[in-house]
């Protein structure tokens, strides 16, 4: 680009009139250090919508940067006092606030609480974003962006909010550009530039430039604005404006040619047990799935809880489940008609024909009504490791495991057999078992109850040294268990695998059998050294 262009600023024109406003993020604000060869500051608020055609005859701001902060102004001669709740009474409102503190603290940027709170954001403060959840799937989507002295933020939010307050996003724009040749040099006159459109405003003019910059010899400027009409409100997606909610079609079963049969989740087109549309699918119509269902959700223990017969995201949505099954994951047809969307389609990639009935778990506590406790290996862990612990502290006065913490809960609420033969899914679930009954086996309390401790090092020993000299009788073999079980976990999945792992899993069967087999018969051994504790409070 010449000098000429470069000083009519044609890309900068170039861009409020045919882009500004049509990507996904739009620049609500930015300053640059005055001195340099472009100056920018560029800022946003929030304009009725009815105003902008009478606004939009002028290219000049309609505030200032000041703009936005509470206001007190006084009228002569009667000194009546008057307040501004943003500094003036045009119906302008601030979208980004900027406080400045007279040199003595660093100046900064505030975000509209009303917009904030309007779409729920939260402050994620390591990447400097404001974000926000999706109602749909719980995805945490980024809306506002800090990015040094700009900020940014998603059309699609800004536009949303704007839709329900019946107001545009209003653009300002200063832009300074300095040049090292004179006027005459690029032939630029005495004239300057005016355009105007349906929604944007501005001038450029140039000059020759007198300030103390040696370097520079002519300048122009860029003053104008640019008003972003909203989305309509019914395109919003908020209610009550919510597009009308999908449903999928799962398998309820296989005609006589085994063809599998589907029909939808939708809760007000299934029958029930009270005459609903009959002909049609029940309510309760059981579905199955691969177990490997659930694995997105052990993968995502911050955002996701797998329970005994329920799973949650958040605060978001639950699915009953039957995950004590023993062979799949079976959930009832109208009970998918409550996941959203998203969620439906990923069920239904798992979907398989229907394979015999619900686990007898579930068929006691759901049509039986009965309190059952699971029969699921890694569900019946879960809980003989809370009880166990909670058994031990009540009778001893002090738990044998210590608790978790924040950063290794996961350990137990993702804890289950591994759903695939993945070596990568099997060693993490060890790395799980070992936490859970090794390394949180609780030292300091074991060892103020030996004798002789000066050559004991790790919780296995001093736990050995414990039951020893109490004379626990059944102990041997389960300690034998935890030094096997720490051997495969140091040997090759806190560290590369070798040798030492090969022959760590020989111990336990892996050189002949599969990972999930090894796992399930590992799980025995623990469930059964969490028995031994308990019968150590009898």
């Amino acid at each position: 680009m010449n000098e000429t262009s470069m000083l009519k600023q044609e890309d900068l024109q170039k861009f409020v009139i045919e882009q500004l406003g049509t990507a996904q993020w739009i620049i609500v604000y930015q300053t640059t250090p005055y001195g340099q060869k472009k100056n920018v500051a560029i800022y946003s608020a929030l304009v009725p919508s009815a105003e902008v055609p009478d606004l939009i005859k002028d290219y000049s701001w309609d505030i200032t940067f000041d703009f936005g902060k509470p206001n007190i102004s006084q009228t002569y001669p009667d000194k009546n006092v008057h307040y501004s709740r943003f500094g003036e009474d045009k119906g302008i409102e601030p979208l980004i606030i900027r406080q400045y503190y007279y040199g003595l603290h660093e100046t900064e940027q505030n975000v509209s609480e009303e917009f904030r709170l309007f779409h729920n954001l939260f402050w994620e403060p390591e990447k400097r974003i404001f974000q926000t959840i999706s109602l749909d799937n719980g995805e945490i989507d980024d809306v506002v962006r800090l990015d040094n002295d700009s900020i940014y933020i998603k059309t699609k939010y800004i536009k949303q909010f704007c839709a329900f307050k019946e107001m545009h996003l209003s653009i300002y724009l200063d832009v300074m550009f300095f040049s090292r040749y004179a006027l005459s040099k690029v032939e630029l006159g005495d004239e300057y530039i005016d355009k105007a459109g349906d929604n944007f405003h501005f001038s450029v003019y140039w000059d020759d430039y007198i300030g103390s910059n040696s370097s520079f010899k002519s300048y122009s400027r860029f003053l104008g604005k640019k008003y972003i009409p909203p989305m309509s409100i019914e395109n919003t997606g908020i209610w009550p404006f919510e597009k009308e909610k999908q449903f999928e079609e799962f398998i309820v079963g296989i005609d006589k040619n085994g063809v599998d049969q589907f029909f939808t989740c939708d809760p007000d087109l299934l029958s029930d047990f009270f005459g609903k549309n009959p002909g049609s699918p029940n309510y309760l119509t059981q579905i199955f799935f691969k177990k490997e269902v659930l694995q997105k959700y052990f993968n995502y223990p911050e955002k996701y809880d797998v329970q005994d017969g329920y799973l949650t995201c958040g605060g978001l949505w639950g699915l009953n489940i039957d995950n004590n099954h023993e062979e799949y994951i079976v959930a009832y047809l109208g009970d998918l008609g409550y996941l959203t969307h998203t969620e439906q389609n990923y069920w239904k990639s798992f979907n398989i024909p229907p394979e015999g009935s619900i686990s007898q778990v579930a068929f006691e506590r759901d049509f039986k009504a009965e309190f059952t406790d699971p029969t699921a290996p890694g569900l019946v862990f879960k809980s003989e490791y809370k009880t166990t612990n909670k058994v031990w502290e009540e009778t001893h006065g002090w738990p044998i495991f210590l608790p978790l913490s924040s950063k290794d809960r996961f350990h137990l609420s993702s804890f289950h057999i591994p759903l695939t033969p993945s070596q990568q899914e099997f060693d993490n679930q060890i790395l799980s078992l070992t936490k859970l009954i090794i390394d949180s086996l609780n030292e300091k309390d074991i060892s103020s109850r030996i004798k002789e401790k000066d050559d004991l090092t790790g919780g296995i020993s001093k736990f050995e040294r414990y039951c020893s000299e109490l004379k626990i009788d059944g102990y041997i073999g389960h300690i034998e268990f935890l030094r096997n079980l720490q051997s495969l976990r140091s040997t090759g999945i806190a560290h590369r695998k070798g040798g030492n792992y090969r022959k760590a899993s020989k111990l336990f069967g892996l050189d002949k059998k599969s990972t999930i087999a090894v796992f399930d018969k590992i799980l025995k051994q623990a469930l059964s050294f969490l028995d031994f504790l308990r019968r150590q409070n009898e």
